[in-house]
């Protein structure tokens, strides 16, 4: 049981998807599945001259109607595990902003590994619980957008050298131990003196500690930039991958490798900070 417990969290939008993706994730790595439905109301806003009454009664309904969905989401979730046989719990979080991320990063703190809907930039919500989890947790996170987990049997590691990286590696280590094939790829990788193993060695001999072979790619960067260099390059059914090598800020301000290739790669990633 290498991933004991696995958490994740059912967004307004796709539910019925992620929810199947941590079902066979759970049922794969025999793990307890938490499942926690999440819904933030809509800030409403009403100008002044529709008076105090009528804005609050507008607040009351879109709450209402917001719990409703929540209801029904979490109703789903329940009626679906049912059927399965492997441990699990659901439970309902309605709240706003801030409270809603930082609810979710103590619900989720002990699991082991979490299985998220794809963040994107036109959802919100799923975007600012991502970043919860990946920054305020010790979580590895698996990004898939198949419902049908695939069986992983090639895997790609991007290494640079990082700590980001590293603790994805080891991280993955479940996954990497059941996979047919492993290949550790670096960009442009700096070659210096100082260090006694060639560009990926290092990983290599931990990988091979764990008894798991793999290959290293090294791969000419050409004046693209990483992330193109990567979707280009890699063939694997799995990413493994470091998060946020620089600062949040610069990563939202240049784009950033991890976030293009969570938004634009269309591949399966595993991911830690």
């Amino acid at each position: 049981m290498d991933f004991a417990t696995i958490c994740t969290l059912l967004p307004e939008t796709g539910a019925d998807r992620i929810l199947e993706t941590a079902i066979a994730c759970a049922r794969r790595f025999d793990s307890h599945l938490d499942v926690t439905s999440t819904a933030a109301p809509p800030v409403v806003t009403t100008d002044f001259g529709t008076g105090y009454g009528a804005g609050g009664a507008m607040l009351a309904d879109t709450i209402e109607e917001t719990r409703a969905r929540l209801r029904e989401t979490d109703a789903m979730a329940r009626k679906r595990l049912a059927r399965e046989d492997i441990g699990w719990t659901s439970q309902a979080l309605l709240a706003g902003g801030g409270g809603l991320a930082q609810t979710v990063k103590e619900i989720c703190r002990f699991a082991d590994l979490a299985v998220l809907a794809r963040p994107s930039r036109d959802d919100f919500e799923t975007e600012s619980l991502f970043d919860a989890i990946l920054f305020g947790t010790a979580l590895p996170i698996l990004l898939c957008d198949e419902p049908d987990l695939p069986e992983f049997e090639r895997i790609t590691i991007a290494w640079d050298n990082s700590d980001q990286a590293l603790a994805a590696a080891r991280a993955a280590l479940p996954l990497l131990r059941q996979a047919k094939a492993v290949t550790i790829v670096m960009v442009d990788p700096a070659v210096g003196d100082e260090s006694r193993f060639a560009p990926g060695e290092d990983l290599a001999t931990l990988l091979s500690r764990h008894d798991i072979d793999s290959d290293i790619a090294l791969l000419p960067r050409m004046k693209m930039r990483i992330s193109d260099v990567m979707k280009q390059h890699v063939q694997a059914d799995l990413l493994v991958m470091g998060a946020y090598g620089h600062s949040k800020l610069r990563e939202q301000i240049l784009g950033g490798v991890t976030r293009d290739l969570i938004r634009t790669s269309g591949m399966s990633l595993f991911l830690a900070h």
